[in-house]
């Protein structure tokens, strides 16, 4: 087989997106076969809710802290708005930053 000039490496290799000389590791190697394939991947609800619960509750420790008490000590509820911010921000980082320990079965 004879290579235009140019190319990286054989014209197969290159048919199949790799090139480079990393190519023939990727195109021989790097395959998806029946087993990777059978593998079921997805989350059960009950985790979901476990971080979803997790993330409310120090969602609303957050507000209540640093957004309602301060609101009701003050007597103005503009107080609220950089707990709020805080509370919603507290909510989403622990919803996705949180490791939690799933049984491999």
């Amino acid at each position: 087989m004879t290579e235009p000039a140019g190319t990286p490496g054989p014209a197969d290799w290159a048919a199949s997106g790799a090139v480079g000389p990393n190519g023939s590791y990727r195109n021989q190697t790097l395959q998806y076969r029946d087993v990777e394939l059978s593998f079921d991947e997805s989350v059960e609800f009950r985790t979901i809710r476990q971080l979803w619960f997790q993330a409310t509750v120090a969602s609303f420790l957050v507000f209540f802290v640093l957004g309602l008490l301060p609101a009701l000590f003050a007597g103005s509820f503009e107080a609220i708005g950089p707990g709020l911010i805080l509370s919603i921000t507290t909510f989403w980082v622990v919803f996705l930053l949180v490791r939690q320990n799933e049984p491999i079965s």
